[in-house]
């Protein structure tokens, strides 16, 4: 087996692994850093967006949705 200047190029390999697993670990952090949080417990539509949907079907009447519209928003986050 031949050496260069003490190291062996098994070392090399392994520096190299090391360097991508270094790398994926930093891609993946900065992902899960900034991606957007989901909405809800679900990440599908909040109740604001589920009442203005009944409201455009039909489901309740004007009076009905100002009425819960006003409680949700009466509401703290």
């Amino acid at each position: 087996m031949m050496w260069w200047n003490g190291w062996s190029p098994w070392w090399m390999g392994g520096g190299m692994l090391l360097g991508l697993v270094v790398l994926a670990l930093v891609t993946w952090l900065l992902v899960a850093t900034f991606r957007s949080p989901p909405r809800g417990r679900g990440g599908g539509p909040d109740a604001r967006e589920l009442l203005d949907r009944r409201l455009a079907n039909g489901e309740l009447s004007v009076e009905e949705w100002t009425r819960a519209r006003d409680a949700l928003d009466s509401r703290t986050p």
